[in-house]
């Protein structure tokens, strides 16, 4: 058969089985269409490089396991079941506790996922309501799912047994403003309600509603007051929107500042980026520009142009800008000048604490040292049925009891460890 006729073959049989239950002519279409990419740059089987208990994480399920941003105590991290969550001793292979809660998996096990810890519990929260689990047990506590209240993906924080979580309010007419819903842990979810909200000014309704919250972070100054610093957008006409921000006194229940403007340009886009200094300066990354504030005043201290990107992280050294065209971009912190620049390839994950960027797509891992760019080790995908299985994009990493670098990388139904 030539390679036309395979094509073919391998397109009619993927349209056949990708409709429906996966079946033996699956088996046929993937070998076909490895076949198809042989001309390709190869993709190594790292056979060598394959953890011995590759196999005991649910050899049973047919998904991939993505495992949780969200950080446990050393080595223990959480991963979906597809019908809920289970946390693994990533040592052992050992499963340790099951939640079978739909809403703990759609809430915390995802990577990015948001959540916020209290005295042994953790909070998380997405559009589909809010969990509450024993850290110590590893057993649900409550959940409460969103109904009338609009929840959205975004930022969770809090201080003791209070957490905000961010979401929307409804009008009788049906439309949409941004709000920052407030809960108690000792509530049991039932106290969940609207209790912030911006001055949005409601002149124009466009694709943003009456406005959103982008980002939200507790801040506590040097006397011990509780701030939330937010960053919101409202709509200027019926396409544009513009940036603003304000700090609440929770311990007042009022505004601070609001309505501060951000900068000038009105934006039909929204990008992610934020940083919340221990000193009480936030930079924040908005479709080109960054800007450093002061918190506590709202005074705009410096703004750095020029820099599309779609995501930044930071810390007390460095900050970290991902550009849509497949760059990273590394800034001292208190320069804002450029240390270096470094095309990758994948989705990023940045331990600062361990100066490490982590890329992943389906056909490799590479690990960099953070603060130089040096790339320092890449790790292909193992070895299923003399093929090449695929990386899912969600990564987890850990020091063992002897300080050593531990990463776990999962494919469908199989997670796979490597020391680095």
């Amino acid at each position: 058969m030539n390679r036309i006729n395979l094509i073919f073959a391998a397109f009619a049989i993927f349209l056949f089985t990708s409709c429906g239950e996966r079946n033996d002519n699956s088996d046929l279409a993937d070998a076909l269409i490895n076949m198809l990419i042989g001309d390709l740059p190869a993709v190594t089987c790292n056979a060598a490089d394959q953890s011995p208990y590759a196999a005991v994480f649910a050899p049973a399920l047919d998904h991939y396991m993505t495992m949780s941003s969200v950080p446990v105590a050393g080595q223990e991290v959480w991963f979906n079941t597809g019908l809920g969550c289970a946390r693994y001793d990533m040592v052992s292979g050992r499963m340790l506790h099951e939640i079978s809660s739909y809403l703990a998996f759609k809430t915390m096990c995802y990577p990015r996922a948001a959540f916020y810890r209290h005295d042994g519990t953790l909070v998380a929260a997405s559009e589909a309501g809010v969990v509450a689990i024993s850290e110590k047990e590893g057993t649900l506590l409550w959940e409460r799912k969103a109904g009338e209240c609009k929840l959205t993906m975004g930022d969770l924080t809090g201080w003791g047994d209070q957490y905000f979580v961010m979401g929307h309010v409804v009008q009788p007419d049906k439309k949409l403003y941004g709000a920052i819903y407030s809960g108690t842990i000792s509530g049991g979810g039932d106290d969940l309600r609207p209790a912030i909200v911006p001055n949005f000014s409601r002149k124009h309704y466009n694709w943003a509603n009456y406005g959103r919250i982008h980002k939200m972070a507790a801040y506590t100054n040097l006397s011990g007051a509780h701030y939330l610093f937010v960053v919101y957008y409202e709509p200027v006409d019926n396409n544009f929107i513009k940036f603003y921000a304000g700090l609440y006194n929770c311990d007042r229940n009022a505004w601070e500042y609001d309505h501060i403007a951000l900068d000038n340009a009105l934006k039909n886009r929204v990008t992610n980026g934020f940083y919340l200094s221990p000193e009480g300066t936030a930079v924040m990354g908005l479709d080109g520009n960054l800007i450093e504030m002061d918190v506590m005043t709202g005074r705009n201290l410096r703004t750095k142009s020029g820099i599309v990107h779609t995501h930044l992280w930071g810390n007390d050294r460095f900050l970290v800008v991902t550009a849509s065209s497949g760059e990273i971009a590394v800034f001292d912190r208190r320069t804002l000048q450029v240390v270096y620049r470094q095309r990758i390839s994948g989705t990023p994950y940045i331990d600062f604490g361990a100066d490490r960027l982590f890329t992943i797509h389906s056909t490799e891992v590479i690990v960099y040292e953070l603060s130089t760019g040096r790339p320092l080790k890449t790790l292909s995908p193992p070895c299923s049925n003399d093929f090449p299985t695929t990386f899912q994009s969600s990564l987890a990493w850990w020091k063992d009891d002897k300080g050593r670098l531990q990463l776990a990388v999962s494919t469908k139904g199989k997670v796979y460890r490597y020391e680095l």
